[in-house]
């Protein structure tokens, strides 16, 4: 590690310490229950271009909307913003160059930044950089992000700058000594000392994969980078903390745990608001009702207040949400053959 890396790693170490990234005591914010208000309609734009297993949907630049097709003959469709007209597909799995490898092509792996699209190798720990072009991705570089000591994947990442990224630290099964005391890491590429970790695990008799899952969780990041959001899946609550690891807002709703069933699955966010999708059920339920489902969205304020609570008016599993145009966009994987944009000037905003 080089010098300036090492003077970087100390001062983030003491600023940690003095802001106490430990601390997991804020008070309590209590958040009432809410009523849906509304029933939002879709405008459906056929697709010509059918999905066969959509994945993950997000937004370039905010000029192109993206969607990872797994089984697709190209893994990823891109399509214009606003008109959502398609553009351009790409992506195959191969050794050649320009292609991707079998590990760095899944949900958990594929980073949508700004004006790039990130691929971090869950088996090797590479992360690979391709920035957009008229006619499709190009490879820029390629950097590693570990961690001294590493037993698992990292999950869940988030990439506040391109030298800060947080990821879910995971579980081991090798003995409770070396059971991860923390939820998340802060890592910096080619460094592999972690700069820090928070979200410290309460304290519990359930041991490595069972509290790992019970206190798992979903995550977002304010796309202006000085703010996260997490909610947990099986416990009704969520929690804003810096970027720093600093706990700013403690969210719970009900004090309701559920191992079975999730509380939200998905969040996307605005600089303005926080849009999850909140299921307070089994996650088969959305595949049991088919066409009939329809996913209830919350709205959330990053001051963690709860504004609004909507309906959608399809059988929406996958979604993303344009600042710019004020629009959700949203793709199921019953329907191959349509495209959901959904106008939010009507969500409350206080």
């Amino acid at each position: 590690m080089t010098l300036s890396k090492q003077i970087i790693f100390v001062i983030l170490f003491f600023i940690c310490i003095i802001a106490g990234c430990e601390k997991e005591n804020k008070p309590v914010k209590k958040i009432s229950k809410m009523n849906i208000s509304d029933t939002l309609i879709a405008n459906v734009v056929k697709n010509d271009m059918p999905l066969f297993a959509p994945a993950k949907i997000g937004i370039l630049d905010e000029k192109h909307l993206i969607i990872y097709d797994k089984q697709g003959d190209k893994l990823f469709k891109l399509y214009n913003l606003p008109d959502i007209e398609y553009e351009f597909e790409w992506g195959v799995i191969g050794r050649g160059p320009g292609e991707l490898r079998n590990g760095e092509v899944g949900s958990n792996s594929i980073i949508i930044d700004s004006s790039r699209v990130e691929f971090y190798n869950l088996d090797t720990g590479e992360l690979k950089y391709f920035e957009i072009t008229d006619k499709g991705f190009s490879y820029t570089s390629t950097r590693r992000l570990e961690y001294d000591y590493q037993l698992r994947p990292l999950y869940r990442l988030i990439k506040f700058t391109d030298n800060l990224y947080i990821g879910d630290v995971g579980w081991v099964n090798v003995g409770e000594e070396l059971e991860p005391k923390h939820k998340y890491i802060a890592l910096e590429p080619d460094n592999s000392n972690d700069l820090f970790r928070f979200g410290k695990y309460p304290d519990t008799e359930l041991k490595n994969y069972d509290r790992y899952n019970r206190y798992k969780t979903v995550l977002a990041k304010k796309p202006s980078g000085e703010k996260f959001v997490a909610f947990n899946e099986h416990i009704d609550e969520g929690k804003i903390y810096d970027l720093n690891g600093n706990l700013l807002i403690n969210m719970q709703m009900t004090k309701n745990i559920d191992d079975e069933n999730k509380f939200r699955i998905d969040i996307q966010s605005t600089n303005k608001n926080i849009y999850a999708h909140y299921l307070n059920a089994a996650e088969s339920t959305i595949f049991d009702e088919g066409l009939d489902y329809n996913p209830t969205i919350e709205v959330w304020n990053w001051e963690g207040d709860l504004v609004d609570k909507v309906v959608l008016d399809k059988p929406i599993h996958y979604f993303t949400v344009s600042e710019k145009y004020n629009k959700l966009y949203g793709i199921s994987l019953l329907v191959s053959d349509q495209i959901y944009e959904y106008d939010l000037s009507s969500i409350k905003q206080n």
